[in-house]
């Protein structure tokens, strides 16, 4: 899915940190699981999607983003009880975390 005008200002934009104050069907999710996909892919990193919780972090993306991973085949291990995954990328670990916090 091709990226809109908005989301490509915020993937353009060369900051550090990006704050988005968006509504609903803005894209977020879908812009993140693209800009960890696009981060990941980079050898000897790692690469964490936080939310506030453990169930929140399932939720929101886990399956979308196993799913886009699986399609280029670059999952070498994933760990379901953890949401990481371990990806195959120019024979150098990366790893993919998904990270729930508890306050």
């Amino acid at each position: 899915m091709p990226l809109t005008v908005a989301q490509k200002k915020v993937v353009e934009d060369n900051s550090r940190f990006k704050v988005l104050i968006t509504g609903r069907r803005f894209g977020k999710t879908h812009l993140a699981i693209r800009q960890l996909i696009k981060y990941a892919s980079q050898p000897n990193k790692k690469v964490w999607f936080v939310c506030p919780t453990y169930r929140q972090a399932k939720q929101v993306c886990w399956v979308s983003l196993k799913d886009r991973l699986q399609d280029l085949n670059w999952i070498k291990k994933t760990n379901e009880r953890d949401l990481s995954i371990t990806l195959i990328r120019m024979n150098l670990p990366t790893y993919l975390v998904m990270l729930g916090i508890v306050f």
